[in-house]
């Protein structure tokens, strides 16, 4: 498949160490250069050869997969970063947008701000068992 342009919002941006889709084609579900995540995907057996800049992104990518401190990965991420402000191969224009969720008024347990996104499994990031419904608020509404 072939795209010049393609558009999705998300707030997984908040932690590109754990779903790098906007920096650089990483999966199925990145955006940009279906090709090169193929090649990425299959250690260079399918797909195209993505040019050496890419290239340097996953590269640094495997690196933070393999590496368990916190610190080195933002360093090795800040890297990508870097490579992307070079190449500008996503161009993000707005990101953290607000989501709006509704809930009933006997609802508790549900909190006032939480992420939403992917990656979080929203609303799963919000505790939805703990969720519970207010009885008495009901009856006392019926009563009415």
């Amino acid at each position: 498949m072939m795209h010049d342009v393609g558009v999705w919002g998300s707030a997984d941006e908040l932690i590109p160490v754990i779903d790098p889709r906007w920096f650089f084609p990483f999966s199925q579900e990145s955006i940009q250069g279906i090709g090169y995540a193929r090649w990425f995907l299959s250690n260079g057996k399918q797909g195209i050869v993505p040019p050496e800049e890419m290239m340097k992104c996953m590269e640094l990518y495997q690196q933070i997969e393999r590496i368990p401190d916190p610190t080195e990965q933002v360093r090795l991420f800040q890297q990508i970063i870097e490579l992307n402000r070079q190449h500008l191969w996503v161009i993000g224009t707005i990101g953290r947008v607000p989501s709006l969720f509704v809930v009933k008024d006997t609802f508790r347990n549900v909190p006032e701000v939480a992420v939403s996104g992917w990656i979080f499994r929203t609303p799963g990031s919000t505790a939805p068992e703990c969720y519970a419904i207010d009885q008495l608020t009901i009856e006392n509404d019926e009563g009415d």
